[in-house]
């Protein structure tokens, strides 16, 4: 009986080995496009992030999975150029695409034109991006000076049907390019699905056909009379009604006096919900939310603008019709201590107050 019993024990091991090499694993026998999904799902965790590592280790798992992860053409969507992604690899990654809708981020600091002059691969990759530009869904540009921004956007004069996020960032905000001229036919004016735009010492023409109808709206790095004026800033809240996030960081303030404006004078902006003011000048910044209507605010960062209490004074108005105000950040400014208690009582939804760098601030104010 024991000899029974070790051969069949030896005949259940052999047939278990001949199953398996026959039967290939389970993950083996998922289909294609169930693979595909969870490369995807594994490459891109959200629409925001990306792991860079996990495609080619996953094209090294098998010569199936390399001609699945070759053949689907989404992970293959974010096109990069710059200082550590050649050219030449964007050209690879654009004929995997396909059709599909695609990220683009050219992006070179001073570090790589120390090495030499970027204007040679600038022109190569835009030559190489500008034939996708019907497929572009966000287009990221950085480069050194305004004269480089504006040779590679001279190129983009075809129609961008699904383009939804612009930027455009120049890392030297105090050099002033007086022989380059914006380009006048950018995207051919037609940007109809266009939702949010970042400029970092760009101008583009603040009366541009592209700053129309914006969700999110970002200037940042402007100075020596190349900042936006009170009114054009208005006049393109005027164009944005659904505007969800403001942002003025790092702008020269202006010399205008403020005017007091009436609620018929109001720009309404029922979408607003995040307004961020660093270092933007108190003349600016007090003239914008004067003139503004934000019933749906959420969030709200002071910073850097010397005396935050005429903020306070904007902020306590618009309470006593709506202001579902949760996030309150003030940074760097001085105010009176009674200005802030009085908009803090009438904040009922905040849970989140940051004070940082506010010598000013007394013990009484954490009391009350």
């Amino acid at each position: 009986m024991a000899s029974l019993r070790t051969k069949r024990e030896e005949i259940e091991s052999r047939l278990e080995q001949a199953v398996r090499t026959q039967c290939p694993s389970p993950i083996h026998r998922l289909p294609y496009e169930l693979l595909a999904s969870i490369f995807n799902m594994g490459v891109f965790p959200s629409e925001e992030e990306e792991d860079p590592l996990m495609l080619p280790t996953l094209m090294l798992v098998s010569r199936y999975w390399h001609d699945i992860a070759i053949s689907t053409p989404t992970l293959w969507s974010k096109i990069r150029i710059g200082n550590h992604n050649s050219v030449e690899k964007a050209a690879r990654m654009l004929a995997r695409s396909k059709s599909v809708p695609l990220d683009i981020s050219v992006d070179f600091n001073d570090r790589y034109n120390r090495q030499g002059s970027i204007s040679d691969v600038l022109t190569r990759a835009m030559s190489l991006l500008v034939p996708s530009i019907r497929r572009w869904k966000s287009f990221h540009l950085s480069v050194p000076n305004r004269l480089q921004a504006n040779t590679a956007l001279s190129r983009c004069v075809s129609e961008a049907p699904t383009l939804r996020v612009f930027t455009v960032h120049v890392f030297h905000s105090m050099q002033e390019d007086a022989v380059s001229q914006p380009p006048n036919s950018l995207f051919g004016g037609s940007t109809p699905a266009l939702q949010a735009c970042s400029f970092k010492s760009f101008h583009l023409g603040w009366g541009h056909s592209i700053l129309r109808n914006l969700q999110v709206i970002k200037f940042d790095g402007y100075w020596n009379g190349s900042d936006p004026t009170t009114a054009m800033i208005l006049g393109i809240l005027q164009a944005c009604p659904g505007t969800r996030e403001l942002t003025l960081r790092n702008l020269s303030d202006v010399s205008e006096s403020r005017t007091a404006s009436s609620s018929a004078d109001l720009i309404h902006l029922p979408h607003l919900t995040k307004i961020l003011l660093y270092y933007s000048g108190s003349n600016r910044s007090l003239s914008v939310l004067e003139r503004i209507s934000f019933p749906a605010l959420e969030r709200i960062d002071i910073g850097y603008l010397d005396d935050a209490g005429p903020f306070f004074d904007i902020l306590h108005r618009q309470s006593l019709s709506a202001l579902p105000l949760q996030h309150l950040r003030v940074e760097s400014v001085y105010f009176g201590d009674a200005k802030l208690v009085r908009l803090l009582q009438r904040l009922p939804s905040l849970h989140t107050l940051d004070l940082v760098d506010v010598e000013d601030l007394s013990s009484d104010v954490l009391k009350v």
